[in-house]
Parts: C-alpha cells; sequence; structure tokens
C-alpha cells in the first residue's frame, strides 16, 4: 500500500518534471517512481534513447542534460511554498535514470560495522596502541619537527594520521619548549600541526628566488606594461 502523502509527492514531482520535459520539447514522458532510502525519490524516464537530447554520450555513464535537468528540477522543488503551491508536499531529493531507475550508491564501509569500529578506535585510543607502527619511530619523528620547528621558526604539519598516532606524536613534541602542537581539520584532512611560538620570516635569499621564478612565469606583454615588478 502506497500512502496519500507519497502518492502526493509523486503527483508533484511529476508534474514539475513534465513541465521541464514540455519546455524542452520532450512531450509526454511516461515516468516511474521508486521510494529511496531518507526520503529520496528515484525516478525513471521511459524515452526513446534513439533521438533522445537525454541520451550518455558515447564513452560516459549519464548525459550533461540530465545532470542539469535533475539539479533544476530539485532547485525547483525545494522553492519556498508560497511560491508554488501553499500546500506543496515536502521533498527531499529527486535522482532520474533514463530507462531504469539510477543505480543506488554504495557506502564505503558497511553501516552495521561502524560502531564496532568506532569502538575498536576508543580502545586504541585509550591504551595507546599503534597497529602496524612503532611507537618509538613516531615519538623521534615528533621530537625531530619539534626541534626542526623551534630553531627554525617554521610551521609544520602532518597529514594521513590515525588519532592513536597524532595522539602519541603530541605527547612525544609536548616536551620541547616554545612550542605549540595541535590537531586541526576533520575526518580524513585532519592533521598535526607544530607551530613555534617565535615564528621566523622567510630567508631574504629564499624570497628573492621565489620571485625570479613567479616572474619567469608571467608574460612578458604584461612585464612590459608595467602591470608587475621585473
Amino acid at each position: 500500500m502506497v500512502s496519500a502523502e507519497t502518492l502526493a509527492k509523486r503527483a508533484y514531482v511529476a508534474q514539475v518534471l513534465l513541465e521541464l520535459l514540455r519546455l524542452m520539447g520532450l512531450g509526454e514522458v511516461p515516468l516511474e517512481f521508486e521510494e529511496r532510502e531518507e526520503g529520496q525519490l528515484a525516478v525513471a524516464l521511459h524515452v526513446a534513447l534513439a533521438d533522445s537530447p537525454l541520451k550518455a554520450p558515447v564513452g560516459q555513464k549519464r548525459s550533461p542534460l540530465l545532470n542539469a535537468l535533475q539539479f533544476l528540477l530539485n532547485k525547483l522543488l525545494q522553492r519556498s511554498p508560497e511560491g508554488v503551491q501553499a500546500s506543496a508536499p515536502t521533498v527531499r531529493k529527486v535522482l532520474l535514470g533514463i530507462g531504469e531507475f539510477p543505480p543506488r550508491r554504495l557506502s564505503a564501509r558497511p553501516l552495521l560495522a561502524q560502531p564496532q569500529a568506532q569502538e575498536e578506535e576508543a580502545v586504541e585510543e585509550a591504551q595507546g596502541l599503534l597497529p602496524g607502527e612503532k611507537t618509538e619511530q613516531l615519538s623521534a619523528l615528533a621530537s625531530s619537527l619539534a626541534q626542526k620547528s623551534v630553531s627554525l621558526g617554521r610551521v609544520y604539519a602532518v597529514l594521513f594520521l590515525s588519532r592513536p598516532q597524532r595522539s602519541c606524536m603530541q605527547q612525544a613534541a609536548s616536551t620541547t619548549g616554545g612550542l605549540r602542537v595541535f590537531s586541526e581539520g576533520e575526518a580524513h584532512w585532519s592533521r598535526l600541526v607544530f607551530e613555534p611560538q617565535r615564528p621566523a620570516p622567510m630567508p631574504q635569499k629564499s624570497r628573492i628566488a621565489f620571485c625570479k621564478e613567479a616572474s619567469a612565469k608571467i608574460p612578458k606583454a604584461l612585464l612590459s606594461a608595467g602591470k608587475f615588478p621585473p
């Protein structure tokens, strides 16, 4: 049994989509609906692919025109109700496919495995375990970066570390004075930053070399016009 709310949502999406297809000169197109997770709605457009502009070009899975149609459709459906209908149903997102429903996107990690992975990560963090790594090597690397950061006045950042690895390196670098070590970023882009309390400016030779290299890439016409310093 399909609920009245679902039927109203399908009718509203069909009304807007068919009007867009009419304006594109495609006429009446049979539609088929499928409910997806999280309130998404998949729509299969049964059009003749022989002469349809929605057909995917050779070597591509989807047509750019179909992507543009899907984008415009969702923008129109997400407008404020007073702009269309006072009783327009709420539609989260619509996915379009030609001749069939668009494929479902598979998550990189099964949902049932997430709680177990999070629990294992919490245990590793609490016990200070580093699978496949030696704590001594990370501690030595952290101490070396900390000393270089303080002596040279440079800011260093280390990417692609797990939470236990960042914790290990941060603890090892905490014994170095004149330095602030902290984590920033989220998820895959999290990084461990070594920031000296007294940062030093770039040496004069490095600045000159950088300016010469940058000037060599500037067109001569712009240099002669005085847009950039020689």
